[in-house]
């Protein structure tokens, strides 16, 4: 784990910790790792992915045309909103996004206050507006056929999309997309991480949040 900043580190309000990384990279994995070192009911997470736009306005092909790879697929107004929120100690409402129809449902995931919020995404330091939101930020550097099979075994199995789809999605937009707007995020986090994420590498990450309280 190589520390790149301590800037924009602080004690003020909930701890808020941004995992970013390509898809693929394990960032929901780390979140999720985080929230149980924490203690559940100490922590919880929120996935950027959650607040891509709804589409039901859109005819089924016209929503595969779609480029979720690039900010543009997201709805930062609801993001910030949400942000907002969670750094004011109030509770947050998230969207839940059904990736097999690119639509929004109509519940919501409620998300009581807590000292600690681990939030992932693609894009969490693509704005410089938003970045004043997290205490901490972790970027993780993954390989490309890592986060080629992971994305893979996900689509596949949660997303109802081949292998060969999602191979030729990888290929032609996510490694674009991710070269232009996700890495180079690299340099405005605090620390970056190679996956895969040892033990040690967890557990000193998470004594690092807690001790920033």
């Amino acid at each position: 784990m190589r520390l790149v900043s301590e800037q924009g580190m602080g004690e003020t309000g909930p701890v808020i910790v941004g995992i970013i990384g390509g898809s693929g990279s394990g960032k929901s994995w780390l979140a999720q790792k985080l929230v149980e070192k924490l203690g559940v009911d100490r922590a919880a997470t929120v996935c950027q992915d959650s607040f891509y736009k709804d589409l039901s306005h859109l005819t089924p092909a016209d929503r595969a045309a779609v480029n979720f790879d690039h900010p543009n697929a997201l709805d930062w107004a609801a993001f910030r909103k949400c942000l907002t929120h969670i750094a004011s100690g109030r509770i947050a409402r998230v969207p839940v996004y059904n990736f097999a129809t690119h639509t929004r449902e109509r519940d919501e995931q409620i998300i009581a206050r807590r000292e600690f919020m681990i939030v992932e995404g693609l894009w969490l330091l693509h704005r410089p507006a938003l970045r004043r939101f997290f205490q901490l930020s972790v970027f993780i550097d993954a390989g490309n056929e890592l986060c080629l099979q992971r994305r893979v075994n996900r689509d596949v199995a949660e997303r109802g999309r081949s292998s060969e789809e999602v191979n030729a999605w990888f290929n032609e937009r996510v490694l674009p997309m991710q070269k232009r707007f996700v890495d180079p995020q690299a340099w405005a986090a605090n620390f970056v991480i190679c996956a895969p994420v040892t033990e040690q590498e967890l557990t000193e990450l998470a004594q690092r949040i807690q001790n920033l309280q």
